[in-house]
């Protein structure tokens, strides 16, 4: 049974394209999506300093092996399936990467199996328009079971912005009843990367909580400080700052840079790294279920092949088809995994263009440039084409200092011819 996805809205604005850190499997039964346009620390002194070390597009959660040795490339070979598909980086995996909601859900928990779930959003943009006359733009909503009971059921709400974003994770009392039905929020949704910075050249020696108490006197929205790790889970110089609101972010981006302890550093933008996307169905990369060519299904877990998985014991050893090491096939902690994110990665980032602007630009909107004039140079490596003008203003020059020199001879002659008749007097 092919899944049914869900739809978007318009082209996200203002969103980078290396959207979330979460992986996520291609099917997504018992879902229903709804367009609906919307206009409303430790201390390591010896250790020599990496390069890794600077911040790196997509690489600061989970620093990815970018260099794999020749076992790694012969540990993926060995699996359990044999028509595992190319790691190659396809269209589909950068799509997929790129298309991703940009935000977190804030999931709305219902004590029914079924809800109207349009009508309760048309609800929260009248209480947030009405009670406090903010517009919301939401990218997207669904009505989801997968992770609640039989009688239950979940509703995602994706915003469209970090303005959005910031009001429902903060500034927002949330009503008791949306659509007539009582509702709970379990747990609010982790921080994005939009909300999020990177402070360079912390030393080894600050104490991160000293270093956190005085952000938070000087600053205010701030959610949570950590201290970033290499792939070696070794303490880095860089420390992420998350943002409950967007303002203070944006203001210290704007600056570039952040006073902590009367120590002035240096801020970046924090960028995450690319959503994997793997096939439910044999555990493979870069291709959705739909396209698998692969009849059986692949055991997550064990990596063997089945006709129905619903009936396959899993108490066996978990092995990876990727790699052969104990684990499932779609963890992130895959060498193989890593490896591949690190590879959409750099082919996202190396695109020439990241925006979402079809436009194609013109020939006929930019008039040629004129043709060069040769020039040429005589032996005097003076222009041909210009010697009789400049031989023209050597002339006035000359012409203008005999003037000159004339001049000066009659003022001298009358000069004398004033001495010689005081002389006689």
């Amino acid at each position: 049974m092919s899944p049914v996805t869900p739809k978007k809205f318009n082209s996200f604005q203002n969103v980078y394209p290396l959207l979330g850190n979460v992986t996520m499997n291609d099917s997504s039964a018992d879902i229903h999506a709804h367009p609906y346009p919307f206009t409303s620390g430790r201390t390591n002194k010896k250790r020599k300093q990496s390069d890794n070390e600077q911040p790196i597009a997509g690489h600061y959660d989970e620093s990815p092996l970018l260099q794999q040795t020749s076992n790694d490339t012969n540990t993926q070979t060995k699996s359990t399936s044999t028509n595992i598909p190319s790691t190659k980086v396809t269209d589909e995996a950068k799509r997929y990467a790129e298309s991703r909601y940009p935000f977190p859900p804030f999931i709305l928990h219902f004590t029914r199996p079924k809800i109207n779930d349009k009508a309760i959003i048309d609800e929260l943009l009248n209480y947030c328009k009405i009670s406090y006359s903010f517009d919301l733009e939401l990218a997207g909503f669904r009505s989801s079971s997968i992770i609640s009971n039989d009688n239950e059921c979940n509703l995602l709400v994706f915003v469209k912005n970090s303005i959005s974003f910031s009001f429902l994770y903060l500034d927002i009392t949330w009503p008791d009843k949306l659509g007539g039905d009582i509702f709970t929020i379990d747990r609010k949704p982790a921080i994005p990367t939009q909300l999020a910075l990177i402070i360079t050249n912390v030393s080894y020696k600050t104490n991160l909580n000293e270093f956190e108490n005085d952000l938070k006197v000087r600053y205010e929205n701030i959610a949570g400080v950590t201290r970033l790790k290499n792939k070696n889970h070794f303490d880095t110089k860089l420390v992420k700052v998350e943002f409950s609101s967007s303002k203070t972010r944006d203001n210290i981006l704007i600056n570039g840079s952040i006073m902590v302890n009367y120590i002035k550093y240096d801020v970046k933008e924090f960028l995450s790294v690319a959503t994997i996307l793997i096939c439910s169905n044999c555990m493979g990369l870069g291709h959705f279920r739909k396209q698998c060519k692969q009849s059986d299904s692949t055991c997550k877990v064990c990596g063997e092949h089945y006709q129905d998985l619903n009936k396959h014991c899993r108490s066996g050893a978990a092995k990876c088809i990727h790699c052969g090491g104990d684990h499932n096939s779609n963890d992130m902690k895959c060498k193989v995994i890593k490896q591949y994110r690190a590879d959409l990665t750099k082919v996202l980032l190396s695109a020439p263009s990241r925006t979402f602007n079809k436009y194609l630009n013109s020939w006929s909107d930019f008039p040629p440039l004129p043709q060069p004039i040769k020039t040429n140079f005589n032996k005097n490596n003076l222009p041909t084409g210009d010697a009789s003008g400049i031989m023209s203003k050597l002339d006035l020059i000359l012409n203008s200092m005999n003037n000159i020199n004339n001049i000066i001879g009659d003022l001298k002659q009358r000069t004398e011819q004033i001495e010689v008749w005081l002389n006689d007097k």
